[in-house]
């Protein structure tokens, strides 16, 4: 099959969703490209893949894409990411209009900003799309229940596939950091700053502890210092190691820094599907998160422990478990054992290539029947 991927936010999650998701089918003989953003922050790594990185801002961008399904002649086109709804809908009818199947991947099912008024443009949208893909079970819930999408026309694929943890993906040091001594218990805070991500609640527990002997605090990501009070954070400094880069990290700092680090600390204040989950376990580190950080396979006291956001003095007790007790050891032993494994990318391959294959039969023009895909299903 020709299959045109198309990621046009260039950072972060979506970028490296989409970078592994082009390895894989690209691994599986299809014949696939990747538009990007001319700005992607991916743009350095040389892998084994036909990449276009080309968008700019604006319409420009949708007419750059119309040349590009005009040159590669795609069987089918599997958007990423949206903006602009009324842009996309008319390239979604001038690629049915030459018989090319249109996929969509909500990673979030409307945009942040007046997510209200753009509803009526994205339900349009979401009407005219061959098949719309949902990674978790919110999503095709908000399909059918907000914006009206049929079942027959949605398809569930959970997971994220960890480009991260890919061996192609190199290791680069973090400058400010030393390499880290397994003496010691390296806590890694990772994220943009926000304060529903708990950061300030993680170090409040920290001071609540008798002895931090040992501990390393690591907060990594733009913004994230300045959601903990200056007052909080230099009490922390003066009974602990604490690092914070507050800057944006690269593909493989971010794996580097991840491999170092003995617990990734996700103790939110606000429900969410993190792909961080997937991350960590990938590269072999235990997660603490609250009980408001969903993940479908989690499994506890094996990928690390949960605890209630709303019992205050819950994080002190998971904390004590994982360093005083010494469970952290164990689940970093067998995280690593399992770790770097890319079983994960080739059930979401073959899950996106059912679909895909179902799509552009001719028989088959629009998504019938009612399939729900997980990895490990097939």
């Amino acid at each position: 099959m020709r299959i045109l991927l198309v990621e046009g936010t260039g950072h972060g999650f979506l970028t490296h969703y989409s970078h592994a998701l082009a390895l894989g089918l690209t691994a599986s003989e299809h014949r696939v490209r990747l538009v990007t953003r001319s700005r992607d922050e991916l743009n350095g790594l040389d892998l084994p893949i036909d990449k276009r990185a080309c968008f700019g801002d604006g319409l420009g961008a949708w007419r750059q894409l119309r040349a590009e399904v005009r040159a590669f002649k795609p069987d089918c086109v599997h958007l990423q990411w949206v903006g602009n709804p009324l842009a996309a809908l008319h390239f979604v009818i001038f690629c049915q209009r030459r018989g090319v199947v249109v996929l969509y991947t909500p990673h979030n099912l409307l945009p942040h900003r007046y997510r209200w008024a753009l509803q009526p443009l994205y339900r349009l949208l979401y009407q005219h799309l061959d098949a719309v893909i949902a990674r978790d079970g919110h999503i095709a819930w908000g399909l059918q229940e907000v914006l009206g999408i049929a079942c027959e026309r949605s398809c569930v694929i959970e997971g994220s596939p960890n480009l991260l943890s890919h061996p192609l993906i190199p290791r680069v040091k973090v400058d400010e950091l030393d390499v880290h001594t397994r003496g010691d218990k390296q806590l890694l805070l990772f994220g943009y700053g926000g304060r529903k991500k708990g950061a300030e609640a993680a170090c409040r527990s920290l001071l609540r502890r008798k002895d931090l002997t040992g501990l390393h605090l690591i907060l990594a990501g733009q913004g994230l210092q300045r959601s903990v009070p200056s007052v909080l954070y230099t009490e922390l400094q003066q009974r602990m190691k604490v690092s914070s880069i507050d800057r944006y990290l690269a593909a493989g700092e971010v794996a580097w820094l991840f491999e170092q680090s003995d617990l990734l600390l996700m103790p939110y204040q606000m429900q969410c599907d993190s792909p961080l989950v997937d991350l960590a376990l990938a590269l072999g580190t235990p997660v603490l998160r609250s009980d408001l950080v969903n993940h479908p396979n989690f499994d506890e006291l094996e990928d690390g422990c949960t605890y209630a956001a709303t019992d205050p003095l819950a994080l002190d007790s998971a904390l004590t478990w994982l360093i005083d007790d010494k469970h952290i050891d164990s689940l970093q032993e067998g995280l690593q054992l399992r770790s770097g494994s890319q079983l994960l990318l080739r059930q979401l391959v073959d899950a996106h290539t059912s679909i895909y294959a179902r799509l552009i039969q001719p028989s088959s023009r629009h998504c019938t029947g009612t399939p729900v895909l997980k990895p490990g299903s097939l």
